[in-house]
């Protein structure tokens, strides 16, 4: 039987460390991330204030005072692989302010932050379980990915959620990161992702990318396409694109039926990796 998930009055501050937790079913009071889209709707009962490069820069205090409303008293900080987002650079700082802090290490991989989090927690016992079903797991996947495929992937991103007060939905096309390196190169496949952007068919507004057409699919040409996270937007825009071009109905991932609603992979999701390279598999399987 599943553990029935605990909240506990502790605040987190990185997306590696509130996943793996995640999947050890603790929860915390309060979070900063950055890097995992719409993570709000797998913490409904964490409060989410700032993100992590504002909680290390100017808003460091609008987090710390949250946190002491809350009666928080320790935080749990990540130590990241990335040097542009390394939260545990302010655990100095935290620490000076009076609260308990504890460092998770992601640095040196995933299995080490997986048992680095349940020490962190107290759970030592089921992280030292949960590695290894992550080791096992994720072999199996990687081994069962299919290889030297050949095939163009477009891979389109959707969002929504509320947005300085307003519900918006947003379009997004992945070009670099975990899903290449991880997912397509192995696979033997490449990203057409950038002739979207070419066609100059988006605009730049909260710091992302938007979609606005997708003008650049018939010179993408994809063999599959792949939505992430919502479906809805991705689907819209495919629907609205062959009503005002028809000749994209041709485009061998529309002709062939091969549009799949797939895991989006995210460094800062890796507990779901295992999991998503599977789901990936089965839909390159089908070209």
């Amino acid at each position: 039987m599943p553990a029935k998930p605990k909240l506990i009055n502790t605040a987190f501050i990185g997306d590696r460390l509130a996943d793996t937790a995640r999947a050890l079913d603790v929860y915390p009071s309060l979070m900063a991330t950055a890097i995992t889209p719409m993570i709000e709707t797998r913490f409904p009962i964490t409060r989410q204030v700032e993100c992590t490069s504002c909680v290390m820069g100017p808003k460091q205090s609008a987090f710390v005072s949250v946190a002491r409303k809350m009666g928080i008293k320790k935080m749990i900080i990540e130590r990241s692989p990335d040097p542009d987002l390394e939260p545990s650079a302010i655990a100095g700082d935290i620490k000076a302010l009076g609260f308990e802090v504890d460092i998770t290490d992601f640095s040196r991989g995933t299995q080490i932050g997986i048992l680095e989090t349940a020490r962190a927690l107290g759970l030592e016992k089921r992280g030292e379980k949960a590695a290894a079903r992550y080791e096992t797991d994720l072999d199996l996947a990687q081994k069962n990915l299919p290889r030297d495929l050949g095939k163009k992937v477009l891979s389109l991103m959707g969002m929504s959620g509320t947005y300085r007060g307003e519900w918006q939905e947003f379009l997004l096309v992945e070009e670099r990161g975990l899903f290449e390196n991880a997912v397509l190169a192995p696979a033997g496949c490449t990203n057409v992702g950038g002739c979207i952007h070419r066609s100059g068919s988006h605009t730049d507004k909260y710091d992302i990318r938007v979609i606005e057409s997708l003008d650049g699919l018939m010179e993408a040409n994809p063999d599959l396409i792949a939505l992430t996270c919502e479906a809805g937007p991705g689907l819209m825009a495919i629907r609205q694109y062959i009503a005002s071009h028809p000749e994209a109905a041709e485009v061998p991932a529309i002709a062939n039926h091969a549009v799949f609603n797939l895991p989006h992979c995210c460094n800062g999701s890796p507990m779901g990796l295992p999991h998503a390279l599977e789901r990936w598999g089965k839909a390159f399987g089908t070209l």
